[in-house]
């Protein structure tokens, strides 16, 4: 599993995209056009304007807006480790639009590494499930995703690997069903949750 969240941890640096509106990303154009269903597709990251097939594995593009939403929060010194897993989690389970947010929209510093967010908090399109680390960065961003959080079906607070995982893979669970947990949890060899959940079924 290790190998894995690094693998993840790598694309999370090199995916950047922009769109939206204003505020506390409200605007339902923030969640206009098309995408890749298949996270592991570099077509996962560029939103088109208009559907079609994907260009990089020919699979049929599908709508943003159809996707349930979840937004990633980053910021100066974060654990890449407790916002990658549960990032993955959500990617493998099939159906989430995964991204990256930090205050300003500029790369984020943190364990020697710059990571580069797919939006800033006045652009982002607005999220299903808020995902935060540890404290949550500057006290624009906390605060940020204190309001924000208040209209999202879910906010996952992560304080470590595991922990984060298991959150969110229960988010999958309520939000689109235990097979869609297990699934993700197979995806990442996340022997723990399989074996709560009833194994490999």
């Amino acid at each position: 599993m290790k190998t894995i969240l690094c693998t993840a941890m790598l694309l999370l640096i090199a995916t950047a995209a922009f769109a939206g509106g204003p505020g506390h990303c409200y605007d339902p154009s923030a969640r206009a056009g098309y995408i890749c269903p298949k996270d592991a597709c570099d077509g996962n990251a560029a939103v088109a304007d208009h559907d079609g097939t994907c260009p990089t594995c020919g699979q049929k593009l599908v709508a943003v807006k159809s996707l349930v939403h979840v937004a990633v929060v980053l910021y100066d010194g974060v654990d890449l480790f407790d916002v990658v897993g549960p990032s993955e989690a959500f990617a493998n389970a099939g159906g989430f639009y995964v991204y990256t947010i930090s205050e300003n929209g500029k790369a984020i510093r943190s364990g020697g590494l710059d990571v580069e967010p797919d939006y800033a908090i006045r652009n982002c399109p607005w999220p299903d499930v808020l995902v935060v680390a540890g404290k949550g960065g500057s006290e624009m961003l906390h605060g940020w995703t204190e309001t924000v959080g208040k209209d999202a079906d879910y906010v996952l607070q992560t304080g470590g690997v595991t922990s984060g995982i298991d959150g969110a893979l229960n988010i999958v669970a309520k939000m689109k069903g235990d097979e869609s947990a297990r699934r993700a949890a197979r995806a990442m060899e996340y022997e723990g949750w399989l074996a709560q959940a009833g194994g490999q079924k």
